[in-house]
């Protein structure tokens, strides 16, 4: 059970009936898909989170390996990281 205020409850309503085309139920119906929306988008918010945190987690763990400078290049093999060096290496 919801509590709204009387002017918001009728204006909910007459708008459930808008959408639903008038079928009785419309609230009951409308104020059900609000919830099924809202817990389907926190879900996914939650997912996507989780993702970046992961993303996150494994780019710093790359950093520390030094898989990853710090301009965020990725690289792919170990002699890449080597030739790189050597290159600074070389320029200094």
């Amino acid at each position: 059970m919801i509590s709204l205020e009387d002017d918001d409850e009728k204006e909910l309503r007459k708008y459930a009936q808008q959408i639903s085309g008038g079928k009785k139920g419309s609230l009951s119906e409308f104020v059900w898909q609000a919830i099924a929306h809202y817990i389907s988008e926190t879900k996914k918010e939650q997912e996507r989170n989780a993702a970046f945190e992961r993303i996150l987690e494994r780019a710093k763990h790359a950093k520390k390996l030094g898989i990853l400078n710090k301009e965020g290049k990725v690289y792919s093999s170990r002699e890449e990281i080597y030739a790189e060096r050597m290159e600074k290496i070389r320029r200094h």
